[in-house]
C-alpha cells in the first residue's frame, strides 16, 4: 500500500509509525512549516509537491490532519487526481460562519449573537487570532462572548457510511481561562442527549469518508450547551496517545486502515492535564496525571 501524508505536524506521527510498522510505502508531502508543532522525523522525510514525485508513487490512501481551506482543497484535488474517495470542498469544513449557518438550519443549538461584547473567530484552529471586543468593532464571523463553564469535545470517526462515537474530552475553565482537562470525560445525561441528537442531525447532512474528527460543545455558566466548533481532524496532542492508547486498548489510526471501531470503547484509564499557565485561547505547557478507572 502507498500512503501519502500531508504535512509534518506531530499529530501525524502515529499514522506514520503505523504505516512503517505495516511495511507500507510512505511519502510525506511538505505543505507549510509548523514550528514548534512539527515533527523532526516527518520534516526529514518531506518532499515538496511536484508532478515528478508521483511518477513511481500512486497513493492508495491520503492522510490529512488539517482542516483549513488550503489543506482540504489540496486533499480533495489529490483524491480526484488518483481516483480516491473524499470530497471536502464543502465550505462547512473550512469556515466557521458556514458551520454555524448549517447548524442553525439543522436546529442544532449555537451561541446567541446579540450582546455588546463578542468573540471574533478566525478560521484557524486552537483559538488562533480569536479576539474579544465590542460588537461595533467586530468583523468577519463573531458570536456572543459567553461565560464558559466547560467545553466538551466529541471525538468521532466516519468510514463514509457510518459515524462512530469514540469518546469525550472535557476542558475546564475558571474565570474564562483554560485550567485543566479530562480525557476521557463522561458527560451528564442532559449534555449527552444534546450532543447525540446533534450528531444524528449532522450525520444525515454531511458525507465524511475515512476521517477522525472532533466536534466541540460549550457549556456556559447559565447551563446552556452550544455547538461551537467542528474540526476535520483528531484533537490537539493526539500524538501523545492520551486519546486512545494510554487510556484504552484501542488505536484510532487502525480505523483509517480498515478496522471497525467498537460500538462503545471501554476506557481503562483517565488523564487529567493541568496547564501551568492558564490561558484564554490556545494551549501551553502542562503536567499530566494518569489514573486507573
Amino acid at each position: 500500500m502507498n500512503v501519502l501524508i500531508l504535512d509534518t505536524k506531530q499529530k501525524l506521527l502515529p499514522a506514520y509509525h503505523y504505516c512503517k510498522k505495516m511495511g507500507y510505502k510512505v511519502k510525506v508531502l511538505y505543505v507549510e512549516s509548523w514550528p514548534p508543532s512539527e515533527s523532526e522525523i516527518l520534516v526529514s522525510q518531506a518532499v515538496k509537491l511536484e508532478d515528478k514525485i508521483f511518477y513511481d508513487f500512486f497513493p492508495d490512501q491520503i492522510i490529512n490532519f488539517k482542516e483549513q481551506e488550503k489543506y482540504l482543497k489540496l486533499e480533495t484535488s489529490l483524491n480526484k487526481k488518483f481516483g480516491l474517495e473524499g470530497d471536502y470542498s464543502n465550505p462547512f469544513f473550512m469556515f466557521k460562519k458556514d458551520f454555524d449557518r448549517i447548524c442553525k438550519e439543522l436546529n442544532i443549538p449555537t451561541p446567541p449573537n446579540k450582546s455588546n461584547i463578542v468573540i471574533q473567530k478566525d478560521d484557524w484552529s486552537g483559538g488562533t487570532n480569536f479576539k474579544i471586543l465590542d460588537r461595533k468593532y467586530a468583523t468577519g464571523f463573531f458570536q456572543d462572548y459567553l461565560e464558559i463553564d466547560y467545553i466538551v469535545t466529541a471525538n468521532m470517526y466516519s468510514n463514509g457510511n457510518e459515524w462512530f462515537h469514540l469518546g469525550y474530552h472535557q476542558n475546564i475553565y475558571e474565570n474564562q481561562l483554560l485550567t485543566h482537562y479530562y480525557t476521557p470525560h463522561f458527560p451528564s445525561l442532559e449534555d449527552e442527549s444534546i450532543i447525540k441528537d446533534s450528531i444524528k442531525k449532522l450525520s444525515k447532512y454531511l458525507k465524511i469518508h475515512n476521517k477522525l474528527f472532533t466536534w466541540q460543545f460549550l457549556k456556559d455558566k447559565s447551563g446552556n450547551l452550544y455547538s461551537t466548533d467542528f474540526n476535520l481532524r483528531p484533537g490537539g496532542g493526539y500524538h501523545s496517545g492520551e486519546y486512545d492508547t494510554l487510556i484504552s486498548n484501542e488505536f484510532w489510526v487502525e480505523y483509517l486502515f480498515g478496522k471497525t471501531p467498537p460500538k462503545e470503547i471501554q476506557y481503562t484509564h483517565q488523564i487529567k492535564g493541568t496547564y501551568l499557565k492558564p490561558s484564554q485561547f490556545g494551549y501551553g505547557e502542562l503536567k499530566r496525571k494518569r489514573s486507573s478507572l
